[in-house]
């Protein structure tokens, strides 16, 4: 599974609809910005194919500490 960081422009990549070690994916291609939220969580989020859903990739999220620091 590709991780990639909230500023890393997730966004304005092209992804492809492909699940090799399973056989899945619809072959749908596109932007990340086309991708639907799969999942959320605090610190991460799920983006899947438009189409049918299938998880391409994870959007990690800075930690932001009680002190201010980022981590």
């Amino acid at each position: 599974m590709v991780v990639e960081n909230i500023d890393s422009g997730w966004e304005r990549k092209e992804w492809e609809c492909v699940d090799t070690y399973r056989g899945k994916g619809c072959g749908w291609k596109g932007f990340g910005s086309e991708c639907h939220i799969v999942d959320w969580f605090e610190c991460l989020m799920e983006k899947g194919c438009p189409s049918c859903y299938q998880e391409l990739f994870i959007v990690e999220f800075p930690l932001v500490m009680a002190t201010g620091e980022i981590h």
